[in-house]
């Protein structure tokens, strides 16, 4: 992944993405943080389409963050153990493939 050809706003929810996964704990950045970050996103694309389709962009965002607080408890519900996260353990499955991508002790980067 060559972070030099992605435009500043791609770069901005990336990092908006991340740090939302920091912020609630998760262990991995999840499409719903990358989700969270778009529709938030001053003057981003997702939030002049979700006017256009005459969906209010808080009460979207406002539903992903919901979902976003309700991972970790959903998957404890579906039997899987607390010693077990299921999210960095399907990530790491993909970092092997993706060398730009460093894991550190403040989550995932692109390098």
């Amino acid at each position: 992944m060559n972070t030099n050809q992605y435009t500043q706003k791609t770069l901005e929810a990336l990092q908006a993405a991340q740090q939302l996964a920091v912020e609630y704990q998760h262990n991995a950045m999840e499409p719903e943080h990358l989700l969270h970050a778009l529709a938030t996103q001053e003057q981003g694309l997702i939030p002049q389409l979700l006017q256009k389709l005459n969906v209010d962009a808080g009460s979207f965002s406002a539903a992903v963050a919901e979902k976003l607080s309700a991972m970790q408890k959903e998957t404890r519900e579906l039997g899987i153990s607390e010693n077990v996260d299921p999210f960095v353990t399907l990530s790491f499955m993909a970092l092997t493939v993706i060398p730009e991508i460093r894991v550190t002790e403040r989550g995932v980067y692109l390098f």
